[in-house]
């Protein structure tokens, strides 16, 4: 298991960033759960995929355990918990302020950090302890400008 940590140092939307990650994750054939804060936060970044480049689209959807087609998908803490079976790639993009009990479900887990929000980096931090109690060894954060 690969856990990264992305530390926005600016800044600028968190969820603009999540978008150029998931292009990232999609061009490399990675199945994506993106796990929101809440509902509002899901819906939000909803919308922003569907306008985030003009010339590029990212195919996505709200979470359904029933759609196993959609490679991008969006959810939040009401949602139902996945349960993917299949060997496709799997990246988890964290914007939650836990770490959710079904991680270990994906190969890749990144964490998203706003450095310039106190709260959000307490708890990134909070979460970079854990997964080294755990012995995963998340690697050294990444800084982004």
């Amino acid at each position: 298991m690969q856990i990264d940590f992305y530390l926005l140092q600016q800044y600028n939307s968190r969820e603009r960033f999540v978008c150029r990650l998931l292009e990232k994750a999609y061009a490399q054939y990675y199945r994506c759960y993106v796990f929101c804060q809440n509902e509002v936060q899901a819906q939000q970044l909803d919308n922003l995929l569907w306008v985030y480049k003009d010339i590029s689209f990212l195919p996505h959807a709200p979470y359904t355990p029933e759609d196993t087609l959609t490679p991008i998908q969006i959810a939040h803490p009401a949602c139902p918990v996945p349960q993917w079976q299949d060997s496709d790639k799997r990246l988890l993009v964290n914007l939650n302020e836990t770490t959710p009990d079904f991680f270990r479900q994906f190969e890749r887990v990144a964490e998203v950090v706003a450095q310039w929000d106190g709260g959000q980096l307490a708890q990134g931090r909070a979460r970079y302890r854990q997964y080294s109690q755990l012995n995963l060894n998340p690697n050294k954060p990444h800084m982004i400008p």
